[in-house]
C-alpha cells in the first residue's frame, strides 16, 4: 500500500496559499473602498466649495447693488446728519438681509461717510479699496479682530455723473459664519489661500496650520512642524498624522482649485471604513478557506481511518489463511 501523505505537507500548504489569497482580497477591498470614498471626499468637497462660492457671490451683488444707490450716493456731496443717518439705516438693514458682519460707504480718500458700526479708522491702503478706486470690483481676505478674526471684504465703486470714481461700497463678511454649515459634516474641509495657509475649516484644529514645501511636515501657526508620513492605498496618497481626537489619523486628502475666490479646497477623509471593509470582506473569504479547510482534513482523516481499517482486516483475513492453510496441511 501507498504511505499516508502526512498531514503537516497537507496543512501547510493550504494555509499558505489561504493566506495569500486573503491578502488579496484585502488588497482588493481597500483600493476598491479608497475609491469610493474619494468620491465621496470629493461630493462632500464640492458641496462646501459650491455653497462657499455661493455665499460670496450674495456679498458681491450686494455692495455691487448698493454702489449706486441715491442714499448713498448723495454723501459724497454736500450732505447733513439727516442724510448720514438715511444711510445708515440703508446699511444695516441691507446687512441684516445677507448677515454681513459690516456695511461701509467710503470717499475716495477712504473715510468712512456711513457705516453699519464704527470702524475705528479708514479704508486707506487696503488692497479690496484701492481695486474699488480702479474702478473694479475689489475681493480680499483679511484678519479683523473688530469682526471676530477673519474675514472677507468686497468692495464695488461709485461712480459720479462724469464718470469718475467718487466712492465704494464695503462688505465685511466674517468667515467663521459660511463655516457653521460645515461644522456637523464627518468629513474635514478647509480651504487654503495662495500662500498655503488654512484660512477656512470645519476643523478649528486646523487653521492657520500649512504644509511645508520642501519637506513632508505641516506646520501649525507659531507652533512647532508635525511630521507628515505618507503611504500609498493603489493610485490613492495616505496620509498618516495625529493633529487631534477629532481629525482622522491615516485620512485620504482630497483637493480641488478653486479660482473663482483664489483658494484651494482640500478633504481630509478617514480611511477607518475602507480598512473595516476590507477586513471584513478578507475575513468572509479566511472563514471560507478555514470551513473548506476543514471538511478536506476531516475528508483526509476519514479516508486515513477507512484506509487504517482495510489495512487490519486485510492483516486479519492472511493470518486467518494462513491458519487454516496449516490446519489443512496437518490433516
Amino acid at each position: 500500500m501507498l504511505r499516508a501523505t502526512p498531514r503537516f505537507f497537507l496543512v501547510i500548504p493550504f494555509l499558505l496559499v489561504s493566506a495569500m489569497i486573503t491578502g488579496a482580497v484585502w488588497q482588493y477591498g481597500y483600493r476598491q473602498a479608497l475609491d469610493d470614498l474619494a468620491q465621496r471626499g470629493k461630493a462632500d468637497l464640492s458641496l462646501v466649495v459650491g455653497g462657499l462660492v455661493a455665499d460670496l457671490q450674495r456679498y458681491r451683488d450686494q455692495v455691487v447693488a448698493l454702489a449706486d444707490h441715491p442714499t448713498l450716493v448723495a454723501l459724497t456731496g454736500p450732505a447733513g446728519p439727516r442724510a448720514r443717518d438715511r444711510a445708515e439705516r440703508l446699511l444695516t438693514a441691507a446687512a441684516d438681509r445677507t448677515g454681513a458682519a459690516a456695511l461701509y460707504y467710503t470717499d475716495t480718500g477712504g473715510n468712512i461717510l456711513a457705516g453699519t458700526d464704527a470702524h475705528g479708522g479708514a479704508f486707506t491702503g487696503t488692497a479690496v479699496f484701492k481695486r474699488a478706486m480702479d474702478g473694479a470690483l475689489g475681493t480680499a481676505r483679511a484678519d479683523a479682530r473688530a469682526h471676530g478674526g477673519r474675514v472677507f471684504e468686497f468692495a464695488a465703486p461709485t461712480f459720479a455723473s462724469d464718470g469718475r470714481v467718487s466712492g465704494a461700497v464695503i462688505s465685511v463678511a466674517a468667515a467663521e459664519h459660511m463655516e457653521f454649515g460645515w461644522r456637523g459634516m464627518s468629513t474635514a474641509v478647509f480651504l487654503v489661500d495662495g500662500a498655503g495657509t488654512v484660512f477656512l475649516s470645519n476643523r478649528s484644529e486646523l487653521l492657520g496650520w500649512r504644509k511645508a514645501s520642501d519637506r513632508p511636515q505641516l506646520i501649525p501657526p507659531g507652533g512647532k512642524p508635525v511630521p507628515l508620513e505618507q503611504s500609498k492605498g493603489g493610485p490613492h496618497e495616505i496620509w498618516h498624522i495625529d493633529l487631534g481626537n477629532y481629525l482622522p489619523r491615516q485620512a485620504l486628502p482630497v483637493a480641488q482649485d478653486v479660482p473663482r475666490i483664489g483658494m484651494t479646497g482640500a478633504a481630509l477623509v478617514d480611511t477607518a471604513p475602507a480598512r473595516r471593509l476590507a477586513a471584513l470582506q478578507a475575513g468572509a473569504v479566511a472563514a471560507l478557506f478555514v470551513f473548506f479547510g476543514m471538511l478536506l482534513l476531516l475528508a483526509q482523516e476519514r479516508r486515513r481511518a477507512l484506509a487504517a481499517a482495510n489495512a487490519d482486516l486485510e492483516r486479519r483475513v492472511a493470518e486467518r489463511t494462513e491458519t487454516l492453510s496449516r490446519t489443512n496441511r496437518a490433516l
